[in-house]
């Protein structure tokens, strides 16, 4: 999408009809927008502006005699230009803080189902929440030579589980440079974590000899297939209810049917977000048909080595602020409470 640069007076008015908007769920017209007086322009004036902003595919109007409603584009501007989070109060904090206090010894079930509870109760949406997949302890990496340039390397966890991923190296490697790369991954990763690993190899390779470097640089670069998390923990939805109240949705909202009746479309939404920050995915974003009139905002958290997610659904009319802030602060919560890694430990006690 080609990028846009709307004037001062266009992304006032287009804020302002976001804005309201989200308020009333209905459309917005040019007095409306003089009344809320965030622009000194008369009604003739704004509407040329909201002429220009509907030519730019920003805004839309659902009826030839109704005002104005955000496209999809319109929020993605909104919300990457013109939007400031708004964090939770002070007693907002302390309030999460004495409920999220308790999760600290429950089993990742039961804190997702926690922590989809509360984030659902705040922000009155549909809450999504998945524990962190328990990342395994390595135990053991071999490597295998497939020929040519081409390697398989193998990572056996303390659970008995293995991955695997194939390697296309930069130049072939010889026989005893492979068994030497091998000893040298096994001496550095053995008892370390799966959702660890790629660090450490990270903070190896500027001080590795050249054949060394030929894998580590193949392994890196495909890290995700061997050290990533790759699947969901527990999933967890709380307040589909709300859909309801949406008048979006108030008389139909089947489109959530296959999403809600299949944790696995639930997990894929969610893991596709990325596992940093916070990410907000608007309509036709949205790679699910079903999705295609809905808006999701999704943040991550980490315990030990693995990275556990939340997420909120909801009409594109949603508080984005509201959700931002709140998601962010719940992320950095939530990672400074399992910062001990309490499911990690679990896992190198089996």
């Amino acid at each position: 999408m080609k990028t846009l640069t709307l004037s001062k007076r266009e992304e006032l008015i287009l804020c302002s009809i976001v804005e309201r908007h989200v308020r009333t769920a209905k459309p917005v017209s040019s007095n409306a927008v003089v009344r809320a007086g965030r622009v000194h322009l008369s009604s003739a004036t704004v509407r040329n502006v909201m002429r220009s902003l509907e030519e730019k595919g920003l805004i839309s109007q659902p009826h030839t005699s109704a005002g104005r409603v955000p496209t999809d584009r319109g929020y993605r501007y909104y919300v990457d230009r013109l939007m400031e989070p708004s964090f939770p109060s002070d007693a907002e904090r302390a309030a999460i803080e004495g409920q999220l206090a308790g999760l600290a010894d429950l089993d990742p079930g039961t804190a997702a189902a926690a922590i989809s509870r509360m984030v659902s109760s705040l922000t009155r949406e549909l809450a999504v929440s998945i524990a962190p997949a328990p990342a395994g302890v390595v135990e053991r990496l071999d490597i295998v030579e497939l020929g040519g340039n081409r390697v398989v390397v193998v990572a056996a966890t303390r659970s008995g589980a293995t991955r695997s991923a194939a390697l296309e190296l930069e130049r072939p490697i010889a026989a005893r440079e492979l068994a030497e790369t091998a000893k040298r991954l096994n001496e550095w990763l053995s008892g370390v974590s799966l959702g660890e690993a790629e660090t450490v190899l990270r903070a190896r390779i500027g001080s590795v000899d050249r054949p060394v470097r030929n894998v580590l640089s193949a392994l890196l670069a495909s890290g995700s297939k061997l050290f990533g998390s790759g699947e969901a923990g527990h999933v967890h939805h709380e307040g589909a209810r709300y859909i309801f109240r949406h008048p979006e949705f108030a008389s139909d909202a089947a489109c959530l049917g296959e999403i809600l009746d299949s944790e696995r479309a639930l997990a894929e939404l969610v893991l596709a977000c990325e596992p940093s920050g916070v990410t907000i995915t608007i309509g036709r974003e949205n790679p699910r048909r079903e999705m295609r009139r809905m808006a999701l905002v999704v943040s991550a958290y980490r315990a030990g080595g693995s990275v556990g997610r939340m997420g909120v659904i909801g009409p594109m009319r949603m508080r984005y602020s509201r959700l931002v802030g709140l998601l962010d602060y719940f992320s950095g919560a939530l990672s400074e409470l399992f910062a001990t890694g309490t499911w990690e430990r679990d896992d190198r006690r089996a």
